[in-house]
């Protein structure tokens, strides 16, 4: 029962963190209501887009007061490695792009997007904005959930429980958002575990935000398919997704919520898997050999 009740403590801060998180989104909502503009104007202008993921920079600045005289805390719920930070991220952003890209290319071969070119010249701005503010959001819901979340529940909980808590949070996150499916969600719970394994693996966020935010960036701005649900701001092409295909581009969703990535993220789970494993094989083996 206490166990139980340190659990709830830290999932209802976790979802009031998460207001911190869209913060942007809530000001863009007052300001469209006071201006008359349709809930559309949000999702499909950039401005909008922008604003919303930089404002989610807060959630870190918030942290960083709450613990700055908590040293060991902030460690706690915010992990970055101070040790080969850049080849950190650049790995995880290459796998995240990669990752998607293999994705969104499997599901074109089999036909569930139809492809647009939109790319002109005037992107190239906005294309840069976007990069570095899809850095900020994937890193943002890294330190909510992979951070302060499992970090907190990891202290209480073994090894499997916390991943699993913490995971099905992540997925919780998304229930509102636009065409959210039992397999979009199944996926996401995926890919927080995969995240999770990741993070407590490192004891380190540089990795898995970047991944998380390298994923969104070629999933939104880059190949023009829709960011679990919303509209990521097609600026080089645009994916149309085939009707007949939504096991492959999950529709209104997005590619996120078929069921052919679901498959992929599977895949991708058992090879983080095999890696710990092998890593930790690894170790044991130069611990025995400097004895």
């Amino acid at each position: 029962m206490e166990k139980l009740k340190i659990v709830l403590k830290y999932l209802v801060y976790a979802f009031l963190l998460s207001f911190v998180l869209d913060i942007g989104g809530l000001f863009s909502g007052i300001y469209a209501e006071s201006s008359g503009l349709s809930d559309e104007w949000i999702e499909n202008s950039q401005v909008a887009i922008v604003f919303m993921l930089i404002c989610q920079i807060t959630l870190p600045i918030f942290l960083m007061f709450q613990y700055k005289s908590r040293k060991n805390d902030l460690r706690i719920v915010m992990p970055f490695a101070k040790d080969k930070k850049a080849y950190r991220y650049l790995i995880g952003y290459a796998a995240g792009a990669v990752f998607f890209v293999l994705t969104w290319v499997i599901a074109v071969a089999f036909g569930g997007f139809q492809v647009i070119n939109v790319w002109h010249i005037r992107n190239v701005l906005w294309l840069v904005l976007f990069l570095l503010v899809f850095c900020i959001q994937g890193m943002g819901e890294e330190i909510l959930v992979r951070g302060y979340l499992l970090g907190k529940l990891r202290q209480h909980l073994s090894y499997v429980s916390a991943i699993i808590i913490s995971s099905l949070f992540f997925a919780a996150l998304h229930l509102a958002n636009p065409g959210i499916t039992k397999v979009a969600f199944l996926e996401l719970f995926l890919f927080g575990v995969i995240m999770a394994m990741i993070r407590i693996e490192t004891d380190d966020l540089w990795a898995v935000g970047a991944f998380h935010g390298a994923w969104n960036f070629f999933q939104g701005p880059i190949l023009g398919v829709a960011v679990s649900g919303t509209n990521g701001g097609a600026l080089m092409f645009k994916s149309i997704p085939t009707q007949a295909y939504e096991w492959v581009n999950g529709g209104h969703f997005g590619i996120e919520g078929s069921a052919m990535s679901l498959t992929l993220h599977v895949a991708l789970f058992v090879i983080t898997a095999v890696w710990i494993k092998l890593n930790k094989n690894n170790s044991k083996i130069i611990c025995e050999s400097t004895k």
